[in-house]
């Protein structure tokens, strides 16, 4: 199964993006906290690295319905627009650095926030764990 039908599959089974995830957020706080400079420079490095990537149609095809789902499941859950497009960007810069194989920090973060039911804002920290343990976390 590959990273984006397996994120789908843990979304659609309520292992990522529950409700839980987003009833003590405060919306306008975590965006804000996204525009913190390390933040930002991480999320974007990381999305050039994803970029620069090759995917075959199916990965492509997979992620987009991935997005998705997950921008409907987010936006269902808070009914904002921008945290749900946060998300949905999110999870593109997940499925596709998994995919390519990425074994970066950023992106252990960010999987581990959501596998955490947490969205991704506030101090960076990482557990050091690998992407490969995380994603395995999710197909048991």
């Amino acid at each position: 199964m590959n990273a984006a039908a397996l994120l789908l599959r843990a979304i659609q089974n309520k292992l990522l993006l529950t409700s839980k995830a987003f009833e003590d957020l405060d919306v306008d706080e975590a965006l804000t906290a996204r525009d913190d400079l390390e933040f930002e420079e991480k999320w974007l490095h990381l999305s050039r690295q994803v970029k620069a990537a090759k995917f075959d149609d199916a990965e492509i095809k997979m992620t987009d319905r991935l997005r998705e789902v997950a921008f409907r499941t987010t936006y269902e859950h808070t009914s904002d627009p921008e945290i749900s497009a946060e998300v949905s960007d999110d999870f593109e810069v997940i499925s596709m650095g998994v995919a390519s194989g990425l074994q970066d920090d950023f992106l252990v973060w960010l999987l581990e926030s959501y596998i955490a039911g947490r969205f991704p804002c506030g101090p960076i920290v990482s557990s050091g764990t690998s992407v490969d343990a995380l994603m395995e976390v999710l197909r048991e």
